[in-house]
């Protein structure tokens, strides 16, 4: 095991299961604007900021009202969220082996914070699409988390669950761990980088002690 290792993880379908959520958020937001997007069509862009994925449906003019109605439904229904099976445990075994750990997110501020204070999480650090000028999949947050750990012997990870979030550990230079069961499912073996692939968040575990 290395002396230094750093876990940083992604929110959404890594440590929290929100899918139904969204779906019920993006619903109630086109419903009450008038906007003729199906969810699946939303679904495709998780994983980046929310404006992003405003951008890419080709919906920037109704940006702010679109934003306003997802996140205050979001936030009025957030209970309805739950922990992925087995985060609070490999949250215990990282702090237990003083392994820090942070959140890396393409979620508001606002809206992560009240998730973590829901579930008593609280991780090292956590970095949202405000505190960067570009988001995930750009390097930005990962650069401004190293700056945070500020420490080049540093090995970190990223957990996530999106072809998008291979893509950030790519670009930022890390290394990275998939979860199959989240929004994204598996990754296909054709993908060629390296990374590894695990059906359980306990299985962060087996691989930091191979390391």
């Amino acid at each position: 095991m290395t002396s230094k290792l750093h876990i940083s993880f992604d929110l959404d379908g890594t440590l929290i299961d929100s899918i139904n959520l969204m779906r019920q958020s993006w619903e109630y937001s086109t419903k009450k604007l008038l906007i003729n997007i199906n969810f699946s069509e939303y679904k495709q862009y998780i994983g980046i900021p929310f404006r992003n994925i405003i951008e890419n449906l080709n919906l920037i003019e109704d940006y702010q009202a679109i934003k306003e109605a997802y996140f205050d439904f979001s936030a009025k229904h957030h209970e309805q969220i739950k922990l992925h099976p087995e985060a609070y445990e490999i949250i215990q075994y990282l702090e237990n082996n003083n392994i820090g750990w942070s959140i890396i997110t393409s979620k508001p501020r606002d809206t992560a914070e009240l998730i973590l204070t829901h579930f008593k999480l609280k991780p090292n650090f956590m970095v949202c699409p405000e505190d960067t000028k570009r988001g995930k999949p750009f390097s930005d947050p990962m650069l401004l988390l190293k700056d945070k750990i500020y420490s080049e012997e540093t090995t970190i990870f990223y957990v996530g669950d999106m072809l998008s979030d291979l893509q950030f550990s790519v670009e930022s230079g890390v290394g990275y761990i998939h979860y199959t069961k989240g929004i994204g499912g598996a990754i296909s073996a054709r993908v060629k980088n390296k990374f590894y692939q695990i059906d359980e968040l306990m299985g962060i575990k087996s691989i930091i002690e191979k390391l």
